[in-house]
């Protein structure tokens, strides 16, 4: 049986669909327009409760970035031109000033209201997005990280965990670099490899006090629904649960989609839809159902609005009805992931202890695509 209805604090501004391409671009407002669209005609438009979008302070960009970049970056889209702030990947456009930080600031509010329990849970609607943003760099279409701002704002607050899941098809390396050393902050992903930006191996787990606090997941090339959610299942939410954050940060980017180009993922809505159910009952289980999604990834627009839709659902009705129950295994490329994953883990959290290597987790005969790691 369903359980009522839960208020999600939405983050959504017009502004967003003012960074415009100088020319023909996967990161384009028709994303934006578009999972606005699908949430108006499905009804579940009229039930959000809006945040307004304001402009993240200097302060709250210095958090995650050099403070000279923020500088520098403010300064240059000030000047309201077209160009770009990388080797032509990342584009700026006369509104991308006003959508990157009012993206950053409303992911900061959102964030700090389920926090501090007004509102249950929260989406953030926003672009340009934000997790390959370094320190100092501006990459893969990302201005400022804004995930990592709204967890550096959430330790200002007063929060001492704060986990970080992201499940976009390319790695958040921008996320990853600032929360390295840092044990305060959880950050999980699982993503495609081979595939930008590069990084992500299972070999990065952290650095000085943050060593173990960091995961990484890379899948191969045509990877389905079962790799994914056994993927979320036997490495990733666990690592949540032991984590036992006081918020789990979702960076959800739904560009593994089988329709997205950008990738050779083949995840479809249902799987989506089991993500969601899965991720949600986790925070549900952990930090009393605080979770906040901002959006990152997805270029396939009924793919893109779709994923958004399941997991605000799943945020609204916290159903408890099965969502795809796999009936076959996942692929041996996928469990040796795992399995290398929790190898370089395990010292680092005891509960796994128990479980087992990944490889005494099930065997199946091969599938498609199992040769691309071993």
């Amino acid at each position: 049986m369903n359980a009522p209805r839960h208020a999600i604090a939405t983050v959504f501004d017009p502004v967003f669909l003012q960074h415009v391409a100088p020319i023909s671009h996967p990161e384009r407002p028709d994303r934006l327009a578009a999972v606005v669209q699908h949430l108006q005609e499905t009804g579940l438009w009229e039930r959000l409760k809006f945040l307004p979008a304001r402009p993240a302070t200097f302060e709250e960009l210095r958090a995650a970035h050099d403070p000279l970049y923020v500088e520098r970056t403010v300064d240059r889209l000030s000047l309201r031109r077209t160009g770009y702030l990388d080797m032509g990947d990342t584009f700026f456009s006369p509104g991308t000033k006003d959508a990157a930080l009012a993206a950053a600031g409303g992911s900061v509010d959102v964030s700090l209201a389920v926090w501090r329990g007004e509102v249950p849970s929260g989406v953030a609607l926003v672009r340009p997005p934000g997790h390959h943003a370094d320190r100092d760099t501006a990459m893969g279409f990302c201005v400022f990280n804004n995930a990592a701002i709204a967890a550096h704002a959430l330790l200002a607050a007063g929060a001492r965990k704060v986990a970080i899941l992201d499940f976009d098809v390319h790695h958040g390396n921008g996320t990853q670099d600032i929360f390295y050393g840092d044990p305060r902050v959880l950050y999980l992903s699982m993503h495609q490899s081979p595939l930008y930006p590069g990084t992500g191996a299972s070999e990065e787990i952290g650095d000085g006090d943050g060593l173990g606090c960091t995961a990484n997941l890379p899948l191969a090339p045509y990877c389905d629904d079962v790799d994914w959610l056994a993927g979320l299942e036997r490495l990733l939410l666990p690592l949540v649960r032991a984590f036992s954050p006081e918020i789990l940060l979702v960076s959800g980017g739904f560009d593994a989609h089988h329709l997205d180009t950008i990738s050779t993922q083949q995840v479809t809505d249902a799987g989506y839809a089991a993500i969601a159910q899965r991720i949600v009952a986790s925070a549900d289980a952990v930090c009393a159902g605080k979770v906040v999604m901002l959006l990152e990834g997805g270029y396939h627009l009924e793919g893109l609005a779709a994923g958004v839709a399941s997991f605000l659902r799943q945020l609204e009705s916290r159903s408890d009805d099965p969502v795809l129950k796999p009936s076959v295994e996942a692929r041996h490329t996928t469990l040796a992931s795992i399995n290398a994953a929790l190898t370089r883990l395990l010292s680092f959290w005891p509960d796994f202890a128990n479980r087992g290597p990944a490889d005494q987790l099930g065997r199946h005969e091969p599938r498609p695509g199992d040769d691309y790691f071993l």
